[in-house]
């Protein structure tokens, strides 16, 4: 059951960052998507910074991030 734990504490901080974006004034839900993939991932697609695995993976995953941010708007 300790794993069930992890998902639970999980799902909460999910919410939590959701709640927060909204309550800085981010209220459509694309918009709130756009940061909440950010930081979680799109599950199999794509890691989050919270996959980072040390500091190095984290500035990576983060350039890769911002890097097809760039790319969609020409």
């Amino acid at each position: 059951m300790c794993k069930v734990t992890g998902l639970r504490c999980f799902r909460h901080f999910y919410q939590n960052c959701r709640d927060k974006v909204h309550r800085l004034g981010i209220q459509k839900k694309e918009e709130q998507k756009f940061f909440l993939e950010a930081v979680f991932g799109k599950g199999q697609v794509s890691d989050g910074i919270l996959d980072a695995k040390d500091k190095f993976d984290f500035v990576f995953v983060s350039f890769l991030q911002f890097a097809s941010i760039e790319c969609q708007f020409p």
